[in-house]
């Protein structure tokens, strides 16, 4: 079992944005070799300067297995709430995400995942939309490395929401879908 906790600046935040302090935990349980159990919390307030504070909680369990070291499985939820700004009464989202990815070889790997989310209050996606923030998604990505310390991903993204949410430069549709090519380096 590993465990941690941590004093964070906020929420996804690399500087400061308000005085308040977060905290954060996260718990992984390894039953198995092929098998990881995580479980990470935040609470912390969330509103910029002068704002009135607002406390969020999240919660993001989620479990991996792998398979004959080629194929991996991961299962994640995500819930979160946040103070209303005026009352004792909070609002939430949630998401849940299925991934699959294949190893061929240590160069190359393929992965896809699906996922679900639902942001009715606009905590984290604020929209005009009457049901606000409520989509799936997809995507699809070729993984390769072509030296040890770098990875590159070829990836192809899709999105369906209940309300038209996806601005265009002439209006606004409930599909969108985009590719993604990104580098990552390690030293």
């Amino acid at each position: 079992m590993r465990d941690r906790l941590s004093t964070l600046n906020g929420w996804q935040n690399t500087h400061e944005t308000n005085h308040d302090k977060a905290a954060g935990t996260h718990v992984q349980y390894i039953p198995s070799g092929s098998v990881l159990l995580n479980w990470s919390t935040f609470i912390g307030n969330e509103q910029p300067g002068a704002s009135v504070s607002r406390l969020r909680l999240f919660n993001d369990p989620y479990a991996v297995r792998t398979l004959s070291g080629k194929w991996t499985f991961d299962l994640v939820f995500n819930i979160g709430y946040q103070k209303q700004a005026a009352g004792c009464s909070y609002d939430s989202w949630h998401a849940a995400t299925v991934m699959v990815k294949h190893t061929i070889n240590n160069r190359w790997a393929i992965a896809g995942q699906a996922e679900y989310y639902l942001d009715e209050y606009a905590v984290i996606v604020p929209t005009r939309a009457p049901e606000h923030f409520q989509t799936i998604a997809g995507s699809v990505n070729v993984d390769s490395a072509p030296f040890p310390n770098i990875l590159w991903r070829d990836e192809a993204r899709a999105f369906d929401s209940k309300d038209a949410v996806y601005l265009t430069q002439v209006d606004v549709k409930k599909t969108d879908g985009f590719p993604v090519v990104s580098a990552a380096v390690s030293f």
